[in-house]
């Protein structure tokens, strides 16, 4: 009998899967039996979490946070460190200006940081018009 933790040949779970294609419905469902939020793939030891963010999937980096799911960063810097400007400027609109812009993460790090690093110009700017310190 298969299991809602079951890990497929890479190490990944369904609920990876859901949160990389997109499927609040199926990520949902999955929570509601248990899946774990934080269940970390064996084949590229990261979390639904950040598959999630990688996609772009709002809603769903949403839910997961909500579940509980955490990742070294916050959703600010892999959303920037993935170069996602319309996710990063819903995550700063859904939290109403009340994201600490200039957070920073274990290795000391921006949000500013990582657009940079992703050569993103666009989050840059985002994060420079919400006051994002630069220096």
């Amino acid at each position: 009998h298969a299991h809602i933790s079951d890990l497929d040949a890479n190490g990944d779970t369904a609920l990876h899967f859901a949160a990389w294609f997109g499927s609040l419905k199926c990520v949902r469902l999955l929570i509601d039996h248990g899946a774990d939020v934080n269940a970390i793939s064996h084949a590229f030891h990261t979390t639904p979490l950040k598959w999630a963010i990688d996609q772009g999937h709002h809603d769903i980096i949403l839910e997961l946070k909500a579940e509980g799911a955490v990742w070294e960063r916050t959703a600010l810097h892999a959303s920037a460190g993935a170069g996602d400007d319309i996710n990063f400027e819903r995550l700063l609109e859904q939290r109403g200006g009340k994201l600490h812009v200039d957070a920073r993460d274990a290795d000391g790090e921006t949000a500013l940081h990582r657009a940079c690093w992703a050569s993103s110009l666009a989050c840059a700017r985002v994060l420079l018009r919400h006051s994002a310190d630069v220096d």
